[in-house]
């Protein structure tokens, strides 16, 4: 029996991610047959984490198969408990995927909300990745179906960790008042935290 080594080549993982992330996710065939067996990969601990392995992450919040939601959940579960995920990153994505309507905004407050409701540092880091995204969202006319639910869960993770939303963050939160009044009372009730 012949054992082969765990790599048979040298990997530039941040060029393999990079390929991965301006091709794949582009193309939701490949994208749904590919995205479960990528993000297990991801959950070794010897795997480099590197901006493009954040873009990865988020796409996979946005993705049409919850299967695939699912295991993105568990795998920025497992990033946060090894200290990988890079929370500005993930937060630029997340907002630049918003802003662009590349995704139902619902699958990814689906994700988020998942990922809250592990409770302690997650929690906690999911209050910061929302208060960073919140602060990139340029909306224009309309905010996005279920916005109104990710600025709820904003709240109960303020309230739960008897924290304020910053000035700055809630200047940003007049600005989707002004867009809708929908998210009006919610607003009020960060403001008065």
């Amino acid at each position: 029996m012949i054992l082969l080594p765990k790599y048979l080549t040298i990997v530039n993982q941040t060029e393999s991610d990079k390929f991965l992330s301006a091709t794949e996710y582009c193309d939701t065939e490949i994208f749904g047959k590919t995205s479960i067996p990528v993000l297990q990969l991801m959950m070794s601990d010897d795997y480099p984490y590197n901006p493009y392995t954040q873009f990865i992450m988020t796409a996979c919040c946005f993705a049409k198969d919850k299967a695939i939601r699912l295991a993105v959940v568990d795998l920025m579960s497992f990033a946060i408990g090894h200290r990988r995920l890079d929370i500005d990153a993930f937060a630029r994505h997340s907002s630049e995927w918003i802003n662009h309507s590349s995704a139902p905004f619902n699958r990814y407050v689906e994700c988020i909300q998942s990922l809250s409701e592990y409770g302690g540092d997650y929690a906690v880091i999911v209050k910061e990745i929302i208060g960073k995204t919140l602060l990139k969202l340029c909306f224009d006319d309309k905010l996005p179906t279920n916005f109104k639910k990710y600025l709820e869960l904003y709240y109960l993770l303020l309230s739960q960790s008897n924290t304020k939303a910053d000035d700055e963050i809630m200047t940003k939160l007049h600005e989707f008042v002004a867009i809708s009044g929908s998210v009006k009372a919610i607003v009020n009730k960060i403001g008065k935290l």
